[in-house]
């Protein structure tokens, strides 16, 4: 029987709308996104007068993966006999895992990414998650983003990662925090001198190139009486556009032949790396990954989730290939999603909305090469509501210990308002 909340590709509704409303947001032309950043909101770049660089302070690389990922089938538990008795056609088994230790494997199209585990800079921390109990789409990413969960209603409109840079003294850029996206994410709104921006490589003014000179000075001079924010905007968007330009990120070169994928996932890793070297005083980067509503036909080995997890694992790897003898101390990833995927696989050979799932950290400074966890077991007793992997591991947990250990931030209670956080020994 096909799921009744599934569409054709697999996705459920839910999921289509919030993709088509991306759609339409980043449909917009670079001029759009060159106006609003001058006139207005509180995230566009501001003008910074600290010179200072702090070195022991790590770059974040924030990675969403969208949709829900189904983290059983990447990180197995094929030490859990109750996994492939909820999944016998779908689960992943045999040849097709390389063990992480005893208890975990991970599935083969993920097996670019065991260099960095087994050198100690990759950690999965499994059974971990946001604790909300929302099955929802929308409201997982708004909730996990907003680091905020189980409090609806509430007056927290700013990003978990806005918030640390709200805080913080920033390094000198004129530019803290970058999207590379079309639209905003909500981890970012808020933040200062933080803006979206789909592609590095072709942020400039649009139009023609012999009258642009002109309709520049213009702008300038039109905001220059402005008070903040309105006139210190427009002179770092330019600021911006100057620095993407010097930097020249078109013409990047990968370190020890790191090739990326073709894919916008590939090219917004490729472009991270190059602003990671660059020292540009940028201080974190979000770059995401749709597509992970496997409600049919997912086949973690022959199905829709392979392109996935190709892209993320070629991706991935690459970005550790090429930073990995030069710049490994210089940053910090976390990948997420806002939620797993069901035990039990469905009539539709997919799997439906869950809870738990599976983060991976990377970094020099992260205490990688293993599986950290409080394995709450697949049987249906052990399972949240009886359906899904419980979340033992609060998300909160692992970020607020990245922002106070790599990021330098100890404001944790500004940062993740209404919450203790509880480190869990992932970092160095």
């Amino acid at each position: 029987m096909k799921n009744e909340d599934s569409h054709a590709d697999g996705t459920c509704s839910e999921y289509r709308e919030l993709s088509r409303r991306g759609f339409l947001a980043r449909s917009g032309t670079v001029a759009a996104a060159a106006v609003a950043a001058v006139t207005a909101p509180s995230w566009v770049p501001r003008v910074s007068l600290a010179a200072d660089v702090d070195a022991s302070r790590d770059i974040l690389v924030n990675v969403f993966l969208r949709g829900g990922n189904d983290s059983l089938n990447m990180v197995v538990p094929s030490g859990d006999s109750d996994y492939l008795k909820a999944r016998p056609t779908l689960g992943v088994k045999g040849a097709d895992l390389k063990p992480l230790d005893t208890f975990f494997g991970l599935c083969k199209p993920l097996w670019p990414l065991m260099p960095a585990y087994t050198a100690g800079h990759l950690l999965m921390v499994h059974a971990t998650g946001s604790t909300d109990p929302t099955r929802s789409h929308f409201e997982a990413v708004k909730r996990m983003e907003y680091g905020n969960p189980n409090q609806p209603g509430s007056n927290i409109f700013t990003g978990w990662i806005a918030r640390h840079l709200q805080t913080i003294k920033g390094l000198g850029g004129p530019i803290r925090a970058v999207a590379i996206s079309g639209t905003l994410p909500k981890a970012l709104a808020g933040g200062p001198s933080t803006l979206p921006i789909k592609d590095l490589t072709q942020f400039d003014l649009p139009g023609r190139a012999s009258t642009r000179f002109d309709r520049r000075q213009l702008i300038s001079e039109s905001y220059e009486g402005y008070s903040e924010p309105l006139g210190s905007s427009a002179l770092n968007t330019f600021a911006t556009i100057d620095l993407l330009r010097k930097l020249n990120i078109g013409g990047y070169k990968p370190s020890n032949n790191a090739v990326y994928p073709g894919t916008a996932f590939g090219r917004g890793l490729k472009s991270a790396a190059a602003l990671i070297k660059a020292d540009a005083g940028v201080e974190a980067i979000e770059v995401d990954r749709g597509g992970w509503d496997t409600h049919s036909n997912q086949g973690t080995l022959d199905g829709r989730m392979l392109a996935l997890l190709q892209d993320l694992a070629g991706a991935v790897s690459a970005f550790y290939l090429d930073l990995s003898t030069s710049h490994i101390d210089k940053f910090t990833m976390i990948i997420q999603s806002e939620f797993g995927r069901r035990v039990e696989e469905n009539g539709s050979a997919g799997t439906d909305h869950g809870h738990g799932s599976c983060m991976m950290f990377m970094g020099g400074h992260i205490k990688g090469g293993r599986v950290l966890t409080k394995w709450p077991g697949l049987s249906v007793q052990n399972r949240y509501k009886g359906l899904d992997l419980d979340v033992t591991i609060d998300f909160r947990d692992l970020y607020a210990e990245i922002v106070k250990t790599r990021l330098g931030n100890s404001q944790l209670d500004v940062v993740f308002p209404k919450y203790t956080p509880v480190f869990q020994g992932i970092t160095v």
